[in-house]
């Protein structure tokens, strides 16, 4: 866990914004969330898509100049029966979250999608991701039946269905409550704030690279230079005006 919290302070940086209630989350932070969840809930079987990976496949293009990564990317995920890509649109700003399930030799997808009016222009990115991947089939309607009641908490509603769809995919009991977004925004941001100020200089300095360091799939996550110096590490809050959209 303090190896993986290594490697995401040096893609990173410690200039993130911790989840915070009426605020909009951007990518870095959520990205940050499914790095805790990956150490906390390890599964061999799980490999999730970060919304910076899901855009750079999106932008690949038909001209076979990228169809070296794009058999490298088909190659890692064949190695996970599930593959969770979790969706960073635009037009309007919004998450969402795509699951491909492979198993005796067949495929099957689920969709989520925390607006009861499902976006256009997400689902039209979720879309691009599996043509994209050449999976051959179609994104089918959102299968969740619980909702955002706001403009602003889709990227916790997404890392909840996230958290929730793991824990499946590692056999726990299917009778367990749903994760609450407020234990998702406390956990998460006693990882940030560890991660961005607890975490010891010298762990940095030597730890080993980490495996995705020395990954074949070269759209892995690319670094954020922090926006303060190394030795005054602070983390900031955001908040989202009340007219941004989900």
């Amino acid at each position: 866990r303090q190896a993986m919290a290594v490697d995401l302070y040096k893609k990173c940086g410690g200039d993130v914004a911790l989840f915070q209630d009426a605020s909009l989350l951007d990518a870095q932070t959520v990205q940050y969330a499914i790095r805790e969840l990956m150490s906390r809930l390890p599964c061999p079987a799980v490999r999730i898509l970060t919304p910076h990976e899901c855009s750079a496949v999106c932008l690949f293009t038909d001209d076979g100049s990228d169809a070296e990564q794009l058999a490298l990317l088909q190659s890692s995920l064949d190695q996970h029966s599930h593959t969770f890509a979790v969706l960073h649109s635009e037009n309007p700003m919004h998450y969402t979250l795509l699951e491909r399930k492979v198993s005796g030799g067949s495929s099957q997808l689920r969709y989520w999608d925390s607006l009861r009016d499902p976006s256009a222009s997400a689902m039209e990115m979720a879309q691009c991701l599996v043509d994209k991947m050449q999976w051959g089939v179609q994104v089918p309607n959102p299968c969740n039946n619980r909702f955002q009641s706001d403009g602003w908490s889709c990227g916790l509603w997404c890392v909840q269905f996230l958290e929730e769809a793991v824990r499946k995919a590692r056999n726990e009991p299917l009778h367990l409550a749903p994760v609450s977004l407020a234990n998702i925004i406390g956990r998460v941001n006693r990882w940030i704030t560890a991660v961005t100020e607890i975490l010891p200089a010298s762990a940095m300095e030597a730890s080993a690279p980490s495996a995705s360091d020395s990954a074949p799939i070269p759209i892995e996550d690319g670094p954020v230079p922090p926006t303060k110096n190394a030795s005054s590490s602070t983390t900031k809050v955001v908040r989202a005006t009340p007219s941004e959209p989900s």
